[in-house]
């Protein structure tokens, strides 16, 4: 689930608009837009208590949470089919995490083909929208710009592109299946979920 990574009148005020009859679509856009952030990101945005069940090839050491930052890990699982029902948790000494970035090293190697890891934990990017805004000031006026966009196109379906961009000239959509603008997906990129 996706939090708000920005509040309508954020979108308002950056759009120059007081009128409220158009608060229920700006809901609508910006929960639209958090949710395909959050998915592009490949991230949750909400910080919350996960289980996260991930496929391990054979040999690595390494697993990548979903919900970086991590604010803690409960216990990590390794099994070979996946089925944890009768799994004892790892020893907190058979693993590191780091929880800025969002991942175990593993200190045992997984010869399995291939390895499956059940990770208990809290984390997530925010627990409030507030809090994402402070802590994530870029995405947020990504998100404000991309809320924009989509209104205008609204207001203006024949789709010509209306956003100017630095230079005064406007910014194409890219084809490509996320619809966001380049200067979005450029944003969002820094903070997509990496592998270690």
């Amino acid at each position: 689930m996706a939090i708000d990574l920005t509040t309508a009148d954020r979108v308002k005020r950056r759009w120059r608009t007081t009128d409220t009859t158009l608060d229920a679509l700006i809901g609508e856009i910006i929960d639209e837009v958090s949710q395909t952030f959050e998915r592009f990101m490949q991230r949750h945005t909400l910080s919350a208590a996960r289980v996260e069940i991930v496929e391990l090839p054979r040999f690595k050491k390494v697993v990548t949470f979903r919900g970086a930052p991590v604010s803690s890990v409960t216990e990590i699982k390794v099994h070979n089919t996946g089925d944890f029902t009768s799994v004892d948790a790892l020893d907190s000494t058979l693993y590191t995490v780091d929880l800025a970035a969002g991942y175990a090293r593993l200190r045992i190697l997984t010869t399995w083909r291939p390895a499956y890891v059940e990770v208990n934990y809290t984390g997530g990017m925010a627990a409030d929208t507030a809090t994402f805004i402070a802590s994530y000031p870029e995405i947020s006026a990504a998100a404000d710009r991309e809320c924009i966009e989509r209104l205008r196109k609204s207001r203006n379906p024949t789709g010509t592109p209306v956003l100017r961009a630095k230079g005064g000239k406007p910014e194409q959509r890219p084809d490509n299946d996320w619809g966001l603008m380049a200067s979005t997906r450029l944003v969002l990129t820094a903070y997509r979920k990496g592998i270690v």
